[in-house]
């Protein structure tokens, strides 16, 4: 769980594909999710870009529940990763404060590795 006011987060994709974002290939990649509830309404910036990251990242965003939620937002490729290529991802989502959402990071095409995921509140 990730705390309201954000911050920044590593992690590691691995096994199989349990999800699926409107945008990208990442139906076969493995996913980790992350439950956040933000305090403060508004414009909310979600990233895996920068040299945390050593794979091509799907991110996308969910509210109310993780597997059947409404998808919030869905990105892939919009920063550079390690590699310095634009293989990274970033959604700027408007949030609700109290609100629960379910941030995902995914692959694309079957990529996994690992991430830095950075998290800026409204």
């Amino acid at each position: 769980m990730i705390p309201a006011q954000g911050g920044t987060f590593s992690g590691t994709t691995s096994g199989a594909s349990q999800l699926t974002g409107s945008c990208g290939n990442s139906g076969t990649s493995p996913e980790l999710v992350f439950q956040w509830t933000p305090a403060v309404s508004g414009t909310a910036t979600i990233a895996t870009c920068g040299a945390g990251t050593n794979f091509d990242t799907v991110l996308y965003l969910r509210s109310g529940a993780c597997a059947s939620g409404s998808e919030v937002g869905c990105n892939d490729d919009a920063c550079t990763n390690s590699t310095g290529l634009f293989r990274a991802s970033r959604l700027t989502p408007t949030v609700t404060a109290g609100q629960t959402y379910f941030i995902v990071v995914d692959g694309y095409g079957g990529a996994q590795g690992t991430f830095s995921l950075t998290i800026t509140p409204p």
